[in-house]
C-alpha cells in the first residue's frame, strides 16, 4: 500500500485526534473525520429511509399480492433495511474514495480537507437542524412503536427519520413561503370556512407607531 493511500485513509480515520490549540477557533471538532463520517452516514441513511418508505416498501407490498400489512410490516421493514444500508454505504463510500484517491462533493480527502469540511459541518445551522429533526423523528418513532406494540427497532427508526426529513424540508422551505403568501389567500380561506360556520379570527392590528418626541 502506497504512502498516499495510507495518508488518505489516515485522514478519514474517525479515531484521528486534533489539538484544538493549533486552531484559531476553539470549537474545531477534536475528531474531524468522525464528524465528516457521521454527517455522510446520517444523510445517506435519510436517503435510504425515504427510499424504503416511499418506494421499496409499497413495491414489496404490491409484489407480495398485498398479503402483508403495508404500514405495519412492509414499510417499516423496508425503511429499517435501507436506513441501515444507506448509513453503511455512506461511510463505506467515503473510505473507498479515500482508498482510490477520489473526492466526494469537492472535499479533498487529505487531513486539511477533512478538517476544513468537519469545521464547516459543525458550524452549519442547516445541517444541525437536519440532524436534530432526524434524531428526534427516529427516537420518537421508536418510542411510539415500543409503547404501542412492544416490538421493532430499525423499522420504526427508519420510518421516523423519513418523515422527519420531510418535516424538516417543509419547515425550511414550505413554511416561509406559506407565511409569505398567507395574506393573499386569507380572504378566500376565511370565505370557505364561513360556509361551514367557522369564523377565522382576524389578525391582530399592528401596533401604532410611537409619537416622536420633540427635542428641547
Amino acid at each position: 500500500m502506497s504512502d498516499e493511500i495510507i495518508a488518505r485513509l489516515h485522514a478519514v480515520d474517525p479515531r484521528r485526534y486534533v489539538d484544538r490549540s493549533n486552531y484559531t477557533d476553539p470549537s474545531m471538532p477534536e475528531h474531524p473525520a468522525a464528524t465528516l463520517l457521521s454527517h455522510v452516514s446520517l444523510r445517506s441513511a435519510q436517503v435510504g429511509s425515504l427510499f424504503g418508505v416511499f418506494v421499496w416498501g409499497p413495491l414489496s407490498w404490491v409484489r407480495s399480492g398485498r398479503t402483508i400489512p403495508l404500514f405495519a410490516s412492509a414499510i417499516p421493514r423496508a425503511a429499517g433495511t435501507f436506513f441501515l444500508l444507506g448509513g453503511l454505504a455512506g461511510v463505506g463510500g467515503v473510505v473507498g474514495m479515500a482508498a482510490v484517491g477520489k473526492s466526494p462533493s469537492k472535499v479533498p480527502l487529505h487531513v486539511a480537507g477533512v478538517d476544513d469540511r468537519a469545521f464547516r459541518i459543525a458550524h452549519n445551522p442547516t445541517i444541525k437542524q437536519a440532524d436534530d429533526f432526524a434524531l428526534a423523528g427516529g427516537f420518537s418513532s421508536l418510542m411510539a412503536a415500543r409503547t404501542l406494540t412492544g416490538s421493532g427497532f430499525l423499522g420504526p427508526i427508519g420510518v421516523g427519520v423519513a418523515w422527519a426529513t420531510i418535516a424538516q424540508a417543509f419547515v425550511t422551505m414550505g413554511v416561509p413561503e406559506i407565511r409569505k403568501q398567507w395574506p393573499t389567500y386569507r380572504p378566500e380561506v376565511a370565505k370557505f370556512l364561513k360556509e361551514f360556520g367557522i369564523d377565522l379570527p382576524e389578525p391582530p392590528a399592528p401596533p401604532a407607531p410611537a409619537a416622536a418626541g420633540k427635542k428641547k
